[in-house]
This record gives C-alpha cells, sequence and structure tokens, in this order.
C-alpha cells in the first residue's frame, strides 16, 4: 500500500535535519536523463550508519544527492568516512520482491562533507558549472 504523497512527504515539509555517521560503502553516481528534454542530473546515493546514544541501536539514512553536489560527493567521499550531513528527511515507501511493505529513511542533502574531528581533508574550490551561469540582460558583464 502506498501512502499518498502528501503523507509521504508531511515529514519533510519545513524540516530540516543534521546527521554525522559513516559511509557504508563508496557513493555510487548515476545520470537520470529527464523526459523533458533539459540537461541530465547526476544523483549520488549513499548510506550512513548513525550510532544511537549510549551504543543504541545504529540508523541507517540512505542519502539522496543531487546535482554537481552529488558528482563531488562521489569523487571526494568513501566507505567508511565519518560524514555530517545537513538536509530534508523523508520517508520512501514500497513493496519488496517478497510482496511486503518496506520503508526507507532519506535525507535529500543539502550541504554534506567529511567529519574533520576524525579526519583533515584539503579543499579545492570547485569550477563553476557553465549551465548553472545566468546572468540577467540588465547587468554589465564587465563589472559583473
Amino acid at each position: 500500500m502506498r501512502l499518498p504523497v502528501s503523507e509521504r512527504n508531511a515529514m519533510s515539509q519545513n524540516q530540516t535535519t543534521t546527521k554525522v555517521g559513516n559511509l557504508v560503502a563508496d557513493p555510487e553516481l548515476r545520470v537520470i536523463q529527464p523526459k523533458s528534454g533539459s540537461a541530465p542530473l547526476s544523483v549520488a546515493n549513499c548510506r550512513i550508519a548513525v550510532k544511537g546514544p549510549d551504543d543504541a541501536a545504529t540508523s541507517f539514512y540512505d542519502l539522496i544527492v543531487f546535482g554537481d553536489m552529488g558528482e563531488h560527493v562521489a569523487t571526494s567521499l568513501h566507505k567508511g568516512n565519518r560524514v555530517v550531513v545537513y538536509g530534508r528527511p523523508q520517508l520512501r515507501q514500497w513493496k519488496g520482491k517478497d510482496g511486503e511493505d518496506r520503508t526507507s529513511k532519506e535525507i535529500v542533502a543539502e550541504a554534506i562533507g567529511p567529519d574533520l574531528r576524525w579526519a583533515t581533508a584539503e579543499v579545492t574550490k570547485a569550477k563553476a558549472s557553465p549551465k548553472l551561469r545566468v546572468v540577467p540582460d540588465e547587468v554589465d558583464e564587465e563589472n559583473f
């Protein structure tokens, strides 16, 4: 049984969360070809394990990272890295191959990076994607 979109996404409306955990696998980069003819969209999928307080059960969250940030995650982060994730939580429900209802906890990442308490990082500024630079007609490009 699939919940209506309003109920499925109720968890994500106007809410954000921050989680700190370890990547349980290398991020997987996929390229989605939209049907509308717009540019392909990169999506990185990965999963983190978050230990509960006082050694309580571990929770797992699927991370969804879109666009250029997804590409950066796929090239910069690896299995075992401790990361800090900020984003919108949501629940995804589906039927498994065995016919049972399944639910996964997802976070649509707005920001993600290594946890510098446990690692060091060398930051390299990414070049701006040409498709993202939009300059209105009234702006003087020489002084932009």
